[in-house]
């Protein structure tokens, strides 16, 4: 048999060196609980966790974004082809409409080091009509590029038939950026999106600058809110790192190490002479 030239060879063992990692696959990527009846205990959720690829996976962190959502996990290392199952349990009182929450999975995939799954379900509503979610009044702004942005979600709390946003006013300098009329499917939420140009200057602080939602609903005919904008808080750059004084260079062998330079020594003055008697 004649020897796989070496161009071949290399080919070869690069092919054998990409496939030669760690593969994360998560199933699925959003756990949808449907329609969840609020309870003590929480809704359970779970995520199939596999390692496809040819060597071990090491999870990392497993991290929750909302300390609503509690994960556990049997172990943390899978051999190739191995898989695990992440389990948790989203608590489900205090909330209302369409919940969704984030768990970020950290691996040492290299193409994939960070996985975000979603947990997500859905309560009944304690009234009717449509309304800002989550009862806020007073929504953030955002900068982003040249803009100030703002996302606002209306819920419709109905359990049937849908509802549309048809108009907002909004503030000097304020415009709709999301296509009007808005559709508000029943039990959901949908989002509307403003923005203000600040034509390259840069934003100021403000609290309370009023805007109203109008809507087709028969019962919810304006929704009214406020937006405010604060700017981000500076971060103190880091002290520069003190530099280490520079080791002396070997000496070659057999040569007797280079001294360190002294100061020179300084004069002394000269004894006076003695008289004679």
């Amino acid at each position: 048999m004649k020897p796989m030239p070496a161009i071949l060879l290399s080919a070869f063992v690069a092919a054998v060196g990409v496939l030669a990692d760690p593969v994360l696959v998560i199933t699925p990527e959003e756990a949808d609980l449907g329609k969840v009846t609020p309870n003590a205990e929480g809704a359970a959720f779970k995520f199939a966790i596999k390692n496809t690829g040819d060597q071990p996976l090491k999870i990392e962190n497993v991290r929750p974004f909302c300390g609503c959502t509690t994960v556990e996990l049997a172990k943390k290392e899978l051999a190739p082809n191995e898989e695990v199952e992440l389990t948790g349990v989203l608590k489900t009182e205090h909330y209302e409409g369409l919940v969704s929450k984030g768990i970020a999975i950290s691996t040492n995939d290299p193409k994939t080091p960070q996985k975000i799954v979603r947990v997500t379900a859905r309560l009944p509503f304690s009234q009717t009509g449509l309304r800002l979610q989550s009862k806020v009044r007073e929504v953030s702004a955002y900068k982003i590029g040249d803009a100030l942005r703002l996302t606002v979600r209306v819920e419709n709390c109905d359990a049937e038939g849908a509802a549309q946003v048809t108009a907002v006013d909004l503030p000097e300098g304020w415009k709709v950026i999301t296509p009007l009329p808005v559709e508000v499917k029943p039990e959901a939420a949908a989002r509307v999106e403003f923005e203000k140009p600040l034509g390259g200057a840069e934003p100021v602080e403000f609290s309370g600058a009023p805007f109203v939602i109008h809507t087709d609903h028969a019962e919810t005919k304006v929704l009214e809110g406020k937006i405010r904008y604060t700017k981000p808080r500076s971060v103190p750059p880091p002290p520069p790192p003190v530099k280490k004084p520079e080791a002396a260079a070997p000496a070659p062998a057999g040569q007797a190490p280079a001294e360190a330079p002294t100061e020179p020594a300084k004069e002394q003055p000269a004894p006076a002479p003695e008289e004679k008697k």
